[in-house]
């Protein structure tokens, strides 16, 4: 009767389901109810191809010592300890640490060639719990895989911002209400009368602001068309459009932004910001 449980345990708590970021969760939690997490992004050839991805683990007691396991298969779940172990296979342990957190340099001689594109990894943390030990659930990681955002929500496209990046150039996230009350009294700091920020539901989504610079002329519009999430690392495009050579325009000065909405995910960063340009000359 105990096997028919824990099939019908794992076919409720293991079953991959995706969220932004090529990443998925499995594996019920054992008796310390540790979760396994990640941060950055699972992109190859970041950081001098050492990549930027952490693997953090949570209610694990303070200081104990644990390793983060990987395989490229996974099981139903199997008693182990305290916890259960869900992946099989061949099993690779990483260095042992005791904040669980562990930075995964691609570039270590345990792991060269292991990460390659389209590879998929799971992990969970094996840490000492008390006399005994116990395991995290799992999370599956699909390599050098950038999911597109597709639900962008337009805040607003404006000329004019009185934002410090309005001058410079720039990207910002904004991640909860309080940033976002300052961030839009500095937007709007010319305006009269001021405005209040338009509602935002921090709960579930992150506001991503874009910055040209400034210019010396009208005319020129910036516009977020896509953005790509990889683990928590969220990557910008945007399209700078405006009049190119012999065009007229407005002696005025600028700063050219655009202000959306994303989906959240914890923990979110801003990754690279890829711009493109459309200037059309005139006759």
């Amino acid at each position: 009767m105990r096997s028919l449980a824990l099939l019908a345990l794992f076919a409720a708590t293991s079953a991959s389901t995706y969220a932004q970021g090529g990443i998925a969760h499995f594996c019920p939690t054992g008796l310390n109810g540790s979760l396994i997490s990640a941060t950055g992004s699972s992109r190859l050839g970041v950081n001098g191809g050492a990549g930027d991805l952490v693997l953090h683990a949570s209610n694990v007691p303070p200081g104990a010592p644990g390793v983060f396991v990987m395989s490229q298969a996974y099981s139903q779940p199997i008693p182990f300890g305290q916890g259960f172990r869900c992946i099989s296979g061949q099993i690779l342990r990483l260095p042992i640490v005791s904040n669980a957190t562990f930075a995964l340099d691609y570039t270590a001689p345990a792991v060269t060639g292991l990460f390659t594109p389209g590879a998929v990894w799971n992990f969970q943390f094996w840490f000492r719990a008390g006399g005994s030990f116990d395991l995290s659930d799992g999370v599956e990681i699909t390599f050098d895989t950038r999911e597109l955002v597709t639900n962008i929500t337009n805040i607003e496209q404006s000329w004019f911002s009185g934002h410090p990046l309005a001058w410079t150039g720039g990207m910002e996230l904004i991640q909860d209400q309080t940033a976002w009350n300052a961030f839009w009294a500095m937007h709007t700091s010319g305006q009269f009368p001021p405005t209040t920020a338009p509602p935002v539901d921090f709960n579930a989504a992150a506001v991503v602001a874009v910055f040209t610079g400034t210019l010396s002329h009208g005319g020129v519009l910036i516009a977020v068309r896509s953005c790509a999430l990889s683990v928590t690392t969220l990557d910008v495009h945007t399209t700078t459009t405006g009049p190119g050579m012999f065009c007229p325009v407005p002696a005025v000065i600028t700063q050219p932004c655009h202000i959306v909405s994303v989906p959240r995910v914890p923990n979110m960063t801003l990754g690279d910001w890829i711009a493109g340009a459309v200037f059309n000359n005139c006759p």
